[in-house]
């Protein structure tokens, strides 16, 4: 999804990082098999992901009820940008 929203995205200047309690390992790997271009950043001990409250709970054992995948304001902005 956000592959193709880049060259949107950038019009605005807005570029795109994900974070995640993966390892940097890990997160390498993933950005080879899925031809990720974006940073991804490692926050192993959720310290960053908790303070800005985007933590995915079904990834930890949560349930769908539990997901936050994009605060609210942000995922409208991105659909207005599709």
């Amino acid at each position: 999804m956000f592959e193709q929203l880049k060259p949107k995205l950038a019009e605005y200047n807005i570029e795109i990082f994900a974070i995640s309690n993966n390892s940097t390992a890990h997160q390498q790997a993933h950005c080879l098999r899925d031809n990720i271009s974006h940073t991804l950043i490692s926050d192993e001990n959720l310290a960053v992901i908790r303070q800005y409250g985007v933590e995915h709970h079904k990834a930890l054992a949560g349930t769908a009820d539990d997901t936050m995948n994009i605060p609210k304001p942000l995922e409208n902005t991105v659909s207005a940008l599709s």
